[in-house]
């Protein structure tokens, strides 16, 4: 089964009093960017976040963001200096009667200097690893579950598109069924309403007429144009990393239709190469979303 390149999925993780979120979401890309944002006390698991990453994707734009809190006190930092914020208020109020200002003073003011905030960033130790480790996997695993379930929803499109298209081969196939013989009695015809002697040198103009009608035949086209359509149901079905394949098949397809649309001879085989030109282009949008 195929995968998309987008998704989302979020993890949460508690260890002493604290409380991780992790979010990953992930876009398309060509290759795999991994783009983590964690706390700085955290910064030290970045290279093991981006090895986890490599493991589960292949392709497209993650981005991992980790958030920490304390759960005891919200999101201000966990331990409180009384002395420092004693030695700033005094400072406040100095400064207060220096400057000649009037006022009280208020606790923004005191929150403008945060040196009596102590952080409790300390050190993680493995515990804390494991259990922020583990929720990045959590996310991970439910980022994974939703690119396969649009990956899903993809195959079926493209199954339902590559059908179209052998369909329209089929039709175009079809208008030609006699088609190159007629065009070449239609040439002869032709030139021997242009030229009275046409017909002295029969033999040669048989022969030009001949490679004039055969240039109009699209079976070998439309031959290699079925063969790659199996091969792009054939990579939708191996499913993994299939997406450069996908679009690699995809050009391959839009050339031979154009092949096709340019050597036709009959309005109902231009209308049918058109037809699929559409649909190969609807599949090569779909396909940029397949990892």
């Amino acid at each position: 089964m195929i995968a998309s390149m987008t998704g989302y999925g979020k993890a949460v993780a508690a260890h002493n009093g604290r409380r991780f979120e992790v979010e990953a979401k992930s876009l398309n890309g060509r290759y795999l960017e991994v783009s983590p944002k964690l706390p700085d006390a955290l910064r030290r698991i970045e290279f093991d976040v981006r090895d986890l990453a490599k493991e589960r994707f292949k392709r497209g734009k993650l981005f991992v963001q980790l958030t920490a809190r304390d759960e005891s006190v919200g999101n201000l930092p966990s331990l409180f200096d009384e002395e420092t914020l004693d030695r700033t208020v005094a400072a406040l109020r100095e400064l207060k009667e220096r400057a000649g200002v009037e006022g009280p003073i208020t606790l923004d003011h005191v929150l403008a200097t945060r040196e009596f905030f102590e952080t409790a960033d300390d050190e993680p130790d493995e515990e804390m690893i494991r259990a922020v480790m583990s929720a990045v996997g959590e996310a991970f695993g439910k980022l994974a579950e939703m690119r396969e379930k649009e990956g899903a929803a993809l195959e079926k499109d493209l199954l339902e598109r590559c059908a179209v298209i052998l369909e329209r081969v089929a039709e175009i196939e079809k208008a030609y069924e006699g088609s190159v013989e007629e065009r070449y009695e239609k040439l002869r015809e032709r030139m021997a309403e242009l030229s009275a002697d046409a017909l002295k040198h029969n033999d040669r103009l048989e022969t030009e007429l001949a490679l004039l009608a055969d240039k109009a035949d699209v079976s070998e086209e439309c031959v290699r144009l079925k063969s790659h359509v199996e091969q792009f149901r054939d990579a939708l079905e191996a499913g993994g990393d299939a997406g450069r394949r996908l679009n690699f098949l995809c050009q391959e397809m839009h050339r031979e239709a154009n092949t096709i649309a340019s050597k036709s001879i009959s309005t109902e085989a231009v209308r049918l190469a058109v037809d699929v030109k559409e649909e190969i282009e609807r599949i090569r949008e779909q396909a940029q979303n397949v990892e």
